[in-house]
């Protein structure tokens, strides 16, 4: 009997719905579709927030999608599709409200709050704050996961402070919400790390410091959620958690996949691990005196398989000398930033080669390498066999 190719039989179609500013979403979301392509027989169409508030979702509906993958905050949005689709499963890639949804997939909080702490501790710092924009009922489980994590340093825990409710503030005028939140700051003991999770309200709190002369980071640390845009578009730029977008993206399509396949999750709600703590001014670290190898990194693993070059990298996240950049990663990572990039090709494509059916042609422009030869040339010094020996060794 010949073997079922799980690939080709895979004749689905998944509608990924997503915020237009949003560029983790991106991320996740191109993670999702590089996937994708591994199943000849699945279509993926993406839909932006914006058009379906502006245009209305009679285009989405119309399409008949099999399952949907969102990233957005919009809830009325996701109430009505999820009225309109009322047997379609939805997944989330964020932590909107969970009974909309079948499964949430995201980054492991816990791990993102201990990244943060650590780092505060690590400059020395005792008192600690988070500033959180979500709801109470998230909030309140952000805040007792830093609890938990503090009662594992002594002496700290009577030293956290308690979250402005940003909910209630979301629903004041711009300026007395901009005064409560600069009071709010004003009274919390110096030195200070504040913990935003979200790269929007992180910049939005250290342009309030700016606005009541809070000097950063001498009386005010900051640390963020993921964005390299946004961490770079504050002065002084803003230390940020990186997420493991491409893993969720692959998580997220692979339990939409099994769900419409009637294979439901162990857990509703499943955290993929891998973030990284990226350092900037915010924080005490000026780029302009070190390689920001964290960045630099991060941006291969969200980008090499899209083509990025060594040259693209520097000039998305340095701002020192190129040998510098090239002894500092060099000695943060073993690796060459070349080598460095097309170690996570080699990964990429290894993982095509064991798992579709695609041609090698396919499989060398999905795993980012400019061509088939030298796709082949590159796989078999690295591996030492070729992408069909392989391929036949799995």
């Amino acid at each position: 009997m010949p073997r079922q190719n799980i690939y080709t039989e895979c004749s689905y179609r998944i509608a990924l719905v997503m915020d237009l500013s949003s560029s983790v979403g991106h991320r996740m979301m191109s993670a999702l579709c590089r996937r994708a392509m591994a199943y000849p027989n699945l279509e993926v169409r993406r839909y932006f927030v914006e058009t379906l508030a502006e245009e209305g979702i009679d285009p989405l509906v119309d399409w008949q999608p099999d399952a949907l993958v969102v990233f957005f905050g919009d809830t009325p949005l996701l109430k009505k599709l999820r009225k309109t689709l009322p047997k379609t499963p939805f997944i989330s890639m964020n932590t909107i409200t969970t009974d909309l949804v079948d499964a949430v997939i995201t980054g492991n909080i816990t791990e993102t709050t201990d990244l943060a702490l650590n780092h505060f501790f690590r400059n020395g710092l005792t008192h600690f704050a988070l500033f959180f924009p979500g709801g109470k009922k998230s909030a309140e489980n952000l805040a007792n996961i830093c609890h938990q994590l503090l009662h594992d340093h002594p002496g700290t825990f009577s030293n956290f402070h308690r979250y402005v409710d940003m909910e209630d503030l979301m629903q004041a005028p711009k300026d007395e919400a901009l005064e409560q939140i600069g009071a709010w700051l004003q009274r919390l003991p110096k030195p200070v790390g504040i913990y935003s999770p979200t790269s929007h309200s992180s910049a939005y709190l250290l342009r309030i410091c700016s606005h009541f002369g809070l000097a950063i980071p001498e009386e005010i640390q900051v640390i963020g959620g993921d964005g390299l845009e946004e961490l770079l578009e504050t002065l002084p730029h803003l230390t940020s958690i990186h997420v493991p977008a491409e893993r969720i993206g692959a998580t997220a399509l692979k339990t939409a996949i099994n769900l419409l396949r009637g294979k439901k999750p162990e857990s509703k709600i499943q955290q993929v691990n891998g973030s990284s703590l990226i350092p900037q001014g915010s924080t005490g670290v000026i780029p302009s005196q070190l390689s920001d190898i964290a960045t630099a990194t991060a941006y291969i693993e969200s980008h090499a398989t899209q083509g990025a070059t060594v040259d693209e990298v520097m000039n998305q996240t340095q701002s020192v000398s190129r040998m510098t950049f090239y002894r500092e990663f060099k000695r943060e990572t073993g690796d060459s930033p070349a080598r460095y990039i097309r170690r996570i090709r080699i990964e990429a494509a290894c993982q095509l080669l064991s798992t579709t059916q695609l041609d090698i042609t396919q499989i060398a422009e999905l795993a980012g390498f400019s061509g088939s030869n030298y796709f082949a040339q590159v796989f078999r010094r690295d591996i030492g066999m070729t992408p069909k020996q392989y391929r036949k060794s799995r």
